[in-house]
Parts: C-alpha cells; structure tokens; sequence
C-alpha cells in the first residue's frame, strides 16, 4: 500500500507538468466558486467533476484508485475518471456568457481578453502528455540503426540485446531480427495489464542498472529504482552489485551490450574483464559483442 500512496503522491506533479487540461480544469473549478451562474445539468457536471478530482488529489484516494485500476497502470490514468473535457467546455461557455454579458458595451475588451488567454495557453506548454519532436526521433533512430547495424554477426547467429532504454524502445522498428533481453512493458508496466506474465527481480535489476549506470558512471551503486519516480538518483541506500547484474543478463542470453558514454574509463574496463569482451565505441555508446 505504501508503495501505492508514494506513486499516488509523487505522481500528481509529474501529471501536472506534462500538460493544461487539469490545471485548466481546477481553474475553471476555482472560479466557479466565485461565479455561481452553473445551473441545472451543468451544476451537477461541475460538482461531480470537483468531487472526482478531489478524489484523484488525495494520495490515499488516489492510491485506492490505483489498486483499483489492477496496479499496472501509471499515476495519470486515474484522471480517466474525471469528466474533464466536458467539464471544462460546460465551465468555459457559462463563464464566457458571464464575461460576455457584463462587457456587451466594449466588445474590443472581451475579444482582448480572450486572445491573451488563448496566447497564454498556448505558450504555457502542451495539451496532453509531451512527445519528442521528429528531429529528436529521427536522430535516435538513425543512432540505434548505426548501433544495431554493428551488432551483427555470422549468418544464423541470433542476437540477444542489452542497451539503455531509448535504444532499446526503437531496436525491434529498426532491425526486427533482433531479440531484446526484455521490452518495452519493462518500463511501461501498463502494457502489461491484460497479460500475467512478469519479469523476474533479476531482470528488473539489470534495467535499474543499465538505467543509472550512465548517471553514476561506476560498476556498483546506490538502487536507483525510485529514479522512475522522483526523478532523481540516490547518493545513498542499498547497493546494485554491478558484477552480479552482469552476469544475469549473460546468464539470460545477452550476447550484445550497448553502454551509455557516460559510463567511466575504469568501470568500462572491469566490464571488458568480466565479459572477456573488448568495447567499440559507436557514436555516444560502447558495444561488446561476446
């Protein structure tokens, strides 16, 4: 449950930050307080909404919504509960017959207002979840095509793939030959949703690893398993033994690892040394082949 109310409360800043509509939503809500024109349907779509909101604010709430929802899927998913787009078209159109109403006199003010309003929304960030520009994209795959197009061998050979996760998100667009040592629903655990199949503590481990490694830059360090939720990486706590999540993915067939530029000189050699492997530097990344 613990682990439910930290998703719970952690997450509903992250949401904010990734778009406007429930921000907008809680505004529209905010001055309905001081604007009582809802009335009817509209009335009890605004109070509904407010109520279920208030639900998906409080961490216990939202952590019983959470466990609801079967535990796979993230923090944002529980706004799904939320009417928000009607509520906020039902909000704007009585709150702008308001405003309509009281500056008949001066239209120019009116469409003043809203302009800077729209311009202000517009500005302020996106309307839904942020995506990467199409510059960004396609240069990460021309990088994961010139890595995987390294990571081929003899004919027949089979290619078991261990690489940080934006290489690892594009590997099977770009070369479906390849098999990856675990998939996206490693780092999207709502695509896991329907299916009972998980990944074992071991394989976990090594994406943890393989997550912060570039960060820390050393063979073994602090678990940054809570970095998918705060963002930030512990300079304390219980320790990733390096070596050990290593020798898990050789142990699960991984046959090519692609590291992160930022891993150190001394740390990229205790990794040769355990994979009797030497490393080829390819753009920002370091491959063994073993």
């Amino acid at each position: 449950m613990m682990g439910f109310l930290t998703r719970a409360g952690s997450g509903l800043m992250r949401y904010f930050e990734t778009g406007k509509w429930t921000v907008l939503l809680l505004a529209i809500l905010l001055v309905y307080f001081f604007v009582d024109q809802a009335n009817g349907k509209s009335k009890e779509l605004v109070i509904s909404a407010a109520i279920l909101s208030g639900l998906c604010i409080l961490p216990p709430t939202a952590a019983i919504l959470l466990i609801y929802q079967t535990g796979f899927y993230e923090y944002p998913y529980v706004w799904n509960i939320v009417p928000q787009i009607a509520a906020i078209a039902c909000g704007g159109t009585v709150l702008y017959g308001t405003f309509k109403e009281k500056t008949i006199a001066a239209p120019y003010r009116r469409w003043l207002v809203c302009g800077a309003v729209v311009l202000v929304a517009v500005l302020c960030g996106p309307f839904g979840n942020p995506k990467r520009s199409l510059p960004d994209l396609k240069e990460i795959r021309q990088e994961t095509a010139m890595l995987l197009d390294a990571c081929q061998g003899s004919d027949g050979e089979e290619i078991c793939l261990w690489a940080p996760q934006e290489i690892m998100a594009q590997a099977r667009s770009v070369k479906g030959n390849i098999r990856l040592v675990y998939g996206r629903n490693m780092w999207q655990e709502n695509v896991n949703a329907f299916s009972y199949d998980t990944y074992s503590d071991d394989q976990k481990m090594i994406y943890i690893w393989m997550v912060a490694v570039g960060n820390y830059g050393d063979l073994d360090m602090p678990d940054a398993r809570d970095v998918i939720l705060y963002g930030a990486y512990p300079d304390t706590g219980d320790m990733i033994d390096g070596r050990q999540c290593i020798h898990t993915a050789l142990g699960l067939g991984v046959n090519r690892i692609i590291l992160p530029g930022g891993i150190k000189e001394a740390t990229l050699h205790q990794i040769e040394e355990i994979t009797q492997a030497t490393a080829e530097q390819i753009g920002n990344y370091y491959l063994l082949r073993l």
